[in-house]
């Protein structure tokens, strides 16, 4: 797959996206950029819920049918912008090799 970048701005910041037509969810045929587009239209609903709350992602790296791990916390990136002091740990999920 070529891993194409788009750039985009929201709310002054740059954000670098890729593979946006990447498969997440093959029955449906629902890609990456239709998931980070209902979110975009979600986030003034759900932000305010999520604020100073833990953070704990199920990431599926090649989509939902493929292996997955847990992250813990807020990425990398986010504690360098929110100056958070939180680390990243990662957990392999059930089923998921090292």
């Amino acid at each position: 797959m070529i891993k194409k970048r788009q750039l985009l701005d929201v709310d002054g910041r740059e954000l670098s996206l890729s593979n946006l037509e990447k498969v997440y969810f093959p029955e449906s045929g629902f890609t990456k950029g239709q998931v980070i587009g209902f979110y975009s239209d979600i986030a003034a609903t759900i932000l305010p819920h999520l604020r100073n709350r833990p953070l704990t992602l199920k990431r599926y790296p090649d989509g939902i049918t493929g292996e997955h791990f847990y992250e813990k916390n807020a990425p990398a990136q986010e504690n360098e912008r929110t100056g958070s002091k939180n680390g990243v740990r990662k957990e392999r999920g059930e089923g998921a090799t090292a």
